[in-house]
């Protein structure tokens, strides 16, 4: 095929080209709001104190190595073993929600006294 006849091809194909650049371009923008969506509220500001988080997720933190075999398993598997734990086993993780509701209420009293009008 000759240069002059691709020319109507190559033109559709740069055409194409483009508009792919343009969808792609367009998915990833919307697949990140898609994913912020699902994270639930955002802060108003993001230099304010982040909550701590439950008694549940800091003993996961400290036992996930042990669900990383399973991974589709691990909230059932989680949540299962989590109710089943008794007030000592789970006292290590409470200690540390506390401990990290004394660090939020601190830091939250700090931000407030200190934050911009």
């Amino acid at each position: 095929m000759s240069q002059e006849e691709r020319a109507p091809w190559r033109s559709l194909h740069e055409e194409e080209v483009k508009r792919y650049e343009r969808d792609v371009v367009h998915y990833r923008e919307t697949r990140v709001i898609n994913a912020l969506s699902l994270l639930g509220p955002q802060r108003e500001d993001p230099r304010s104190p982040v909550e701590p988080m439950s008694a549940f997720f800091y003993w996961l933190l400290a036992h996930h190595e042990e669900y990383l075999a399973q991974p589709r398993a691990l909230p059932e598997a989680a949540y299962r073993d989590w109710n089943a734990l008794s007030e000592e086993e789970r006292a290590p993780s409470v200690q540390r929600l506390e401990e990290e509701k004394k660090r939020y209420e601190r830091e939250m009293a700090h931000y407030l006294a200190n934050r911009e009008a």
